[in-house]
């Protein structure tokens, strides 16, 4: 009884003469007698010829004297050792905290200014603060050149934008409650 698929030992069996990678291919025939005119050594190289004897000094220039050139003491010493494996000294290349500040009194002043505005002018201050900060930070990052710049920069704007826009919305409030004459006027 076969397989589903058939019988594949026919297959295998017709194809039987050709070598089967695994199988090892069998080797050429064997000439019996050797090819003539092949000599079973080559032949030794010819000795070589000795060196002819070099009078007096050699290339005619005298030996150089020891420690270098006359009138000439070399390079000056390194001023003090180098250790290349020592650990990277990275104190000036810190971020200038006044611009981390000014970014995040900034942003503290867009999320809380705006409802400390509605029931105190305290919120109008936050991001006040945020913008001087920035600047200062500017003026510090010239002087230093530490990095911070774009802090500084981001700190400034986003001050003064939400500066403008609490009291544009503030202006609005005060707007609308005098034309309405509202008693809203009232806590001012």
């Amino acid at each position: 009884m076969t397989a589903q698929g058939g019988d594949h030992g026919e297959e295998y069996r017709a194809h039987a003469d050709q070598p089967r990678p695994w199988e090892q291919y069998p080797h050429p025939p064997v000439d019996p007698q050797p090819p003539v005119n092949y000599p079973e050594f080559a032949p030794p190289y010819p000795p070589q010829p000795p060196y002819p004897s070099q009078p007096g000094p050699g290339y005619g220039y005298p030996a150089p004297p020891p420690g270098g050139p006359i009138g000439y003491g070399g390079p000056a010493p390194y001023p003090g050792s180098y250790d290349p494996y020592q650990v990277y000294q990275a104190g000036s290349y810190r971020t200038n905290g006044l611009a981390i500040a000014s970014l995040s009194t900034s942003i503290a002043g867009v999320v809380l200014g705006i409802p400390l505005a509605i029931f105190c002018y305290l919120g109008l201050l936050i991001p006040v603060v945020g913008a001087v900060l920035g600047a200062v930070a500017l003026s510090q990052i010239r002087r230093t050149h530490q990095p911070g710049r774009g802090l500084a920069i981001a700190g400034i704007v986003i001050g003064c934008l939400t500066t403008v826009a609490m009291l544009f919305l503030l202006a609005m409030v005060l707007l609308t409650a005098t034309a309405l004459k509202s008693p809203m006027l009232m806590w001012l």
